[in-house]
């Protein structure tokens, strides 16, 4: 028997390889779809709570049921009925419905999950997977046609692209996106030898991965070494040219190339930029 790994544990054991490659469908449609299925449910709920209201506004039914709007115990207190579908329709029935379906649609469940409203928010805050990630893990799953069916491999067509998602997207430097995308090679970090990219050579020859620790080391020392230099630079030239239109074009130079290496080297935010290039 072979310790191969095949199917979804190959996919799945190469998708670990790399946060970059953590990338699912939000089902974006089906889920707002669904909040609007509770919303619609909510409203009919609304309306039937509406009407037993109003006809339990009749005293001459009795006590308890003229109490049922009023008082919670008799709210409880009261029978079920069931309509022609066999459905329930008393006022203890609709309002525990009415309950049941706030917890999933507005409110905390009591396994603390996350309801249907903010299920939705968190997975529109989640940005989409980089192109690069995107690419690679379409071209393995097309050069290992034999682990999922054309079915299952459907979830990184390029028709899903706008519904996917990143679990672990982070935001990197401009130079690091520039590194990545054309210094792949000089940053590459190779695979174990027990990995799946190893045991099905040569398919994984493009799905190299990037040591983002190596990038972020280089744009750090970049980061260091220009913020030490740009100001000595700037004071130096100042010394030695005295005419005034140049000493004004060196200082403008200076002040874009402090801004270039803000944007480049950082992610600073472009508020922060003119900040520090009005300072």
């Amino acid at each position: 028997m072979s310790d191969k790994a095949i199917g979804y544990a190959q996919l799945s054991q190469t998708l670990a390889l790399d946060n970059d490659l953590s990338m699912f469908r939000r089902f974006g449609a089906l889920n707002i779809r669904n909040i609007l299925y509770l919303q619609s449910e909510l409203q009919t709920l609304e309306r039937k709570l509406t009407n037993l209201d109003g006809d339990a506004n009749d005293i001459t039914k009795g006590i308890a049921v003229w109490s049922q709007p009023r008082s919670w115990y008799w709210a409880m207190a009261s029978q079920s009925t069931t309509n022609a579908r066999g459905e329930s329709e008393g006022y203890r029935d609709v309002v525990m419905k009415v309950r049941d379906l706030l917890e999933r649609y507005r409110l905390k469940s009591m396994i603390e999950s996350d309801t249907a409203l903010r299920h939705q928010a968190w997975l529109q805050s989640l940005k989409p997977p980089s192109n690069r990630a995107l690419t690679a893990l379409q071209t393995y799953v097309q050069a290992n046609r034999t682990m999922l069916s054309e079915a299952d491999a459907q979830y990184i067509a390029e028709e899903n692209r706008p519904d996917l998602v990143a679990l672990t997207w982070k935001e990197k430097e401009v130079l690091s996106l520039i590194m990545e995308k054309y210094l792949s090679k000089v940053f590459r970090k190779k695979a174990s030898v027990s990995s799946p990219c190893q045991q099905n050579a040569p398919h994984c020859d493009h799905i190299g991965f990037i040591s983002d620790e190596k990038i972020a080391l280089v744009v750090r020392l970049l980061t260091i070494a220009l913020s030490s230099v740009l100001p000595i630079l700037s004071i130096v030239v100042l010394y030695f040219v005295q005419h005034p239109v140049i000493r004004l074009g060196v200082i403008t130079l200076c002040s874009v190339l402090c801004s270039m290496a803000l944007a480049l080297l950082t992610s600073a935010k472009n508020v922060e930029i003119l900040a520090v290039t009005a300072a």
